[in-house]
């Protein structure tokens, strides 16, 4: 319950108030909680808004800076992409000499044959995969930079 605390004249000088529930208690966490996200978040945008209008000049400025990471990007995508096929054509030789060993009937191909087409398959996956996450991350970066020059033209509209 809530309690008045009273001094010798009568006067109230204290108050105790009552002890929340326990849903009472949760509910109020949860506000505190939400409170301070929320503040955080604020204050974590208002530096990045701080962090682009520092850094560039105009919206022509981070235009330019997404196409030169698009462009270094796809330089490395297309590097990905090239020892793909170099690895394809070489695994095809490969395949291509054990299946000659193994038409001629001649003794099973040696095993470090096998090794290398095991090598080769390994690599092929690996650089399959490489290509899939820089496509991946390209697209991620794109749309980070599409919010940020829209974010930037509201900061500073018509720049």
């Amino acid at each position: 319950k809530e309690r008045e605390y009273f001094n010798g004249q009568g006067v109230v000088v204290g108050k105790k108030s009552r002890e929340l529930t326990p849903e009472e208690a949760a509910e109020e966490k949860r506000k505190t909680d939400e409170a301070a996200a929320e503040l955080k978040r604020i204050q974590e945008q208002a530096a990045y808004d701080k962090f682009l209008t520092d850094t560039y000049n105009s919206s022509k400025e981070l235009e330019a800076a997404r196409r030169l990471r698009e462009q270094t990007l796809d330089g490395r995508i297309g590097l990905a992409q090239k020892a793909i096929a170099d690895t394809e054509k070489t695994l095809a030789d490969l395949r291509g000499r054990v299946a000659s060993i193994n038409k001629a009937g001649k003794k099973p191909p040696e095993k470090y044959l096998l090794d290398q087409i095991k090598k080769f398959e390994t690599s092929l996956t690996d650089n399959k995969a490489a290509v899939s996450q820089l496509q991946q991350e390209k697209e991620k970066m794109v749309a980070k930079f599409n919010q940020d020059i829209a974010r930037y033209q509201v900061l500073r509209p018509g720049r």
